[in-house]
């Protein structure tokens, strides 16, 4: 482990029930993922809507967007969900 290895900041729950914000090297972020440890609960979406309107919103996995489309759309693309507004 190096002293300047990139760090990722995650949010958990603490045994208090709150959440709090700690920092973890970016090697172990990426193994705990590979592992099913850890999810990703938040996701930028990029909309355009039929005004031409754009904007980026944040998503809750499972509650805007279903878990099987997040990781279905995040493994073809590999960038933020874009979409449009149809009325």
């Amino acid at each position: 482990m190096s002293w300047f290895e990139k760090k990722v900041e995650l949010e958990i729950r603490g045994s208090d029930g709150e959440m709090k914000k700690v920092k973890i090297p970016e090697r172990q972020f990426k193994q705990w993922a590979a592992e099913g440890k850890i999810h990703q609960l938040e996701c930028q979406v990029h909309l355009l809507d039929v005004a031409a309107t754009y904007r980026i919103e944040t998503w809750k996995i499972g509650e805007d967007v279903n878990q099987e489309t997040y990781d279905r759309l995040n493994r073809m693309l590999k960038k933020p969900i874009g979409g449009s507004d149809f009325y």
